[in-house]
């Protein structure tokens, strides 16, 4: 789910389905704590992007430090919005993920490793992928 400046009216929407939606993953994620709460209360997901590592995105940051390993999820969402210390490059690519893995591994105060096997295995078993 792709909700930009609309998250009241996209709330009221996945409701009117109910339990009739299984997973639902808010991807490229900025909201407010506020709005991180209202997801994780429905049971879904968030997956952030390069925006998280940005210097003014403190409501992102704020946001991913609420959001439990086992419904977090990385994105590039390319090719927009490349990580700090890449920024300026113009066209974000899958490799530069490594930075955004980075910045919130170290934003929750746990290693690159530990938190690379944890978004993978909740992506993993969001897309019911095959572990292993």
């Amino acid at each position: 789910m792709h909700s930009r400046q609309a998250f009241d009216e996209t709330i009221d929407l996945l409701e009117q389905f109910g339990s009739r939606i299984r997973k639902v993953v808010f991807h490229c994620f900025s909201g407010s704590v506020e709005q991180t709460r209202m997801v994780l209360d429905r049971g879904f997901y968030v997956s952030f992007t390069g925006v998280v590592t940005f210097k003014n995105a403190v409501q992102a940051r704020e946001s991913a430090k609420l959001v439990p390993l086992d419904r977090l999820m990385i994105e590039t969402d390319c090719p927009y919005m490349s990580p700090e210390p890449m920024r300026k490059q113009k066209v974000n690519e899958p490799a530069l993920m490594i930075h955004t893995a980075k910045f919130l591994a170290g934003l929750r105060h746990i290693s690159l490793e530990d938190f690379s096997q944890a978004v993978t295995q909740t992506t993993k078993n969001f897309f019911s992928l095959p572990c292993g």
